[in-house]
């Protein structure tokens, strides 16, 4: 079982590490109020992720450092761009550097082809994802 007042990450991890499809959840009396399942946490992932929604997702790797992101994002807001989601993991990356993956709302045709030529001066661009557009480039 899981108490209700456990995070999603808490859950998660119970879980994957018992690898099971679903837990109880309960109440401070003990009592089942409700079940949450891995389709739930996927629902929850796609959902935060701004997934089915006419966006732009820019996955890159930027140096780990104080600031690097927000210089990214406002170079994203110069273009017209408004940040919907954002996540950025060191998982995968080279050492000192991060990957962050941003979904960005509101970016028109002509400001995205400038938006990349800039980026790829800052940044290593691994891949984006057009999903008004269904298109997508992998660097």
């Amino acid at each position: 079982t899981i108490s209700y007042n456990k995070t999603i990450e808490d859950t998660a991890e119970l879980l994957l590490v018992h690898k099971i499809l679903g837990l109880p959840v309960i109440n401070q009396a003990g009592d089942v109020v409700g079940m949450i399942t891995k389709s739930d946490m996927f629902r929850f992932i796609l959902t935060t992720i701004g997934m089915g929604k006419d966006g732009i997702q820019f996955a890159i790797e930027l140096v780990d450092r104080p600031g690097c992101v927000k210089e990214i994002t406002d170079i994203m807001r110069d273009y017209g761009g408004r940040v919907g989601t954002f996540f950025s993991t060191c998982e995968r990356a080279r050492k000192g550097y991060r990957r962050a993956y941003i979904r960005v709302f509101d970016i028109d045709r002509p400001g995205l082809s400038r938006l990349k030529e800039v980026l790829r001066e800052k940044v290593k661009m691994l891949y984006v994802i057009n999903q008004r557009e269904k298109l997508s480039e992998i660097f």
